[in-house]
């Protein structure tokens, strides 16, 4: 039977089908519903009148309102299925080592509670169960970094018209409580210098307390970054450890992917000029064994990277030993920014040396010192006027 074309999207046919040897004639209209987001195939749909008219109004009807366009496909594509999609197909303008973490809470935590579940079959109590069983095992933060894993995959899922809505939407969330912030200041930061002194890692140590940079950032720190005409760092890359291959180790933008130059004092700059003139040193008296193909400042005697974790253990020790065992390496970058307030540098030229995208984040982390600050000078201002009172 020859195909008419609907005023509309889609086709209109004349059927006919005989049952107990009676002849009945209908009319069926079809029309693509979307694709399988799965195969990329047309997925195609049918709706059957009495007459023409009839199919042809229905047809109208139903492509205009979209109402009949989700596509629930009952593959029995699986949440794991699904996400090794997502991955593969959509999340692939997020940086290497973003996918790569993706990978890995989705391996080691997702996919074992939720992956061999359908995924039009996936409810809000299944998702909600598998976050009340992480807590007390994993941080609130890290619970609510996995849900935006799920969360936006299932948001794919929802736009690929594979399932009606996201089921993840309505789930309740831990609440991070935020921790306060404890820079290494006054008899600490004495303490600490003193304990550094002569350490395998004292030159990374002191860059952080004196530039304020993370540590991927300082591990990272490439020659031609170090200006010492002008005694500052070129901060544009961070040194990260992708997991994939067994732990390899690359060169990535930096957080928040922005370059920014933050001055050193002429002691930094110095030591600096020691680290170099010592790695000319071992590439000249054994350059087989001393190959810096990374042209990093801060390297083993081999000329490989350091280790973060290593580093960062060996910090560690050092802070319990002069008793803030608590303490971290970020806490060295706090330091270096309660130290430029209470210098009397700008919010605006800290929020730039530190790297935050936004000022806010610059006041809320450091709104205690500033407020701080803000009564001190208040104390300042009120002794100056009473001196001046006295005087008259």
């Amino acid at each position: 039977m020859p195909r008419k074309a609907a005023s509309g999207s889609g086709t209109i046919r004349k059927k006919e089908i005989v049952r107990n040897g009676t002849k009945y004639t209908y009319w069926e209209g079809r029309y693509m519903a979307g694709r399988d987001p799965l195969t990329g195939k047309p997925v195609r749909k049918s709706i059957t009148g009495k007459t023409q008219k009839e199919v042809a109004q229905k047809l109208r009807e139903v492509v205009s309102s979209g109402a009949d366009s989700a596509y629930n496909p009952n593959s029995g594509i699986t949440v794991e299925k699904w996400l090794n999609l997502w991955i593969t197909d959509y999340a692939g303008e997020k940086k290497e080592t973003t996918i790569a973490n993706y990978k890995t809470w989705i391996d080691y935590r997702i996919a074992p509670a939720l992956g061999k579940i359908k995924l039009e079959h996936l409810q809000t109590n299944d998702i909600q169960r598998f976050y009340n069983g992480l807590r007390g095992d994993i941080s609130a933060k890290t619970i609510r970094n996995i849900h935006g894993i799920l969360h936006s995959a299932l948001a794919q899922a929802v736009r690929s018209r594979i399932i009606p809505f996201n089921p993840a939407d309505a789930c309740a969330l831990p609440r991070v409580e935020k921790r306060e912030i404890t820079p290494v200041v006054d008899d600490n930061l004495t303490a600490f210098l003193s304990a550094i002194k002569d350490s395998k890692y004292e030159d990374v140590y002191l860059v952080d307390v004196f530039t304020g940079m993370r540590q991927g950032e300082i591990l990272g720190l490439t020659w031609d970054c170090v200006d010492f005409k002008r005694n500052r760092l070129c901060v544009n890359k961070q040194l990260a450890r992708v997991k994939q291959g067994g732990g390899t180790h690359v060169l990535r933008s930096t957080k928040k992917d922005n370059i920014r130059y933050i001055a050193i004092p002429a002691m930094i700059a110095a030591r600096l000029k020691t680290i170099q003139r010592h790695q000319q040193n071992l590439a000249a008296e054994d350059p087989c064994t001393y190959r810096n193909d990374m042209n990093l400042v801060f390297t083993d005697d081999t000329g490989k990277h350091l280790v973060g974790i290593t580093v960062y253990k060996h910090l560690k020790k050092i802070f319990a030993k002069i008793g803030i065992p608590e303490s971290r390496f970020h806490d060295l970058r706090h330091s270096y920014a309660v130290a430029l307030l209470e210098a009397g540098v700008d919010v605006k030229t800290l929020q730039t040396n530190l790297g935050h995208s936004n000022i806010s984040t610059t006041l809320d982390v450091y709104a205690h010192v500033t407020q701080k600050l803000k009564a001190d000078s208040a104390d300042k201002l009120e002794k100056f006027v009473s001196g001046l009172q006295k005087q008259g």
